[in-house]
């Protein structure tokens, strides 16, 4: 368990995780229980919006445990929350591109650029840095 300054990172790292697994968990909700109208552009047939929005539950789900796993300041919270944002940025970028014919590129940006802030915490978080030694 990891105990001194670096539990600032993690907490953020976690808040992150876990609001933006949130987000992502209601949209998959709401795509799910979308009706067969074609609301908001959506261009995809309704098993392709059903598997779209389970796939959305399905990243929510790992990136609110990876946030727990930060917040309870595990040592494999960083390959947990690497892992859960990759999958993330990945199941944007093909969700966009079965829902709407395109990929949405400043979307998926967007997410790549949360993804890379959420790892960088994460690292700041659980590494030792280096002991710096002085020369007697």
């Amino acid at each position: 368990m990891i105990t001194d300054k670096r539990n600032g990172f993690l907490i953020a790292a976690s808040i992150l995780l876990i609001a933006i697994g949130s987000a992502v968990g209601a949209a998959g909700v709401s795509l799910i229980r979308l009706d067969g109208t074609r609301q908001l552009g959506i261009a995809a047939s309704d098993s392709t919006i059903l598997f779209v929005g389970s796939m959305a539950v399905v990243i929510a789900i790992a990136l609110v445990l990876s946030g727990i796993i930060a917040l309870r300041r595990r040592e494999f919270a960083l390959v947990a929350g690497a892992c859960s944002t990759v999958a993330f940025v990945v199941a944007g970028f093909v969700g966009n591109a079965m829902l709407f014919n395109s990929p949405r590129l400043l979307h998926t940006g967007a997410n790549a650029i949360v993804a890379i802030l959420i790892d960088g915490l994460l690292w700041k978080g659980v590494s030792r840095g280096e002991e710096r030694t002085r020369p007697h």
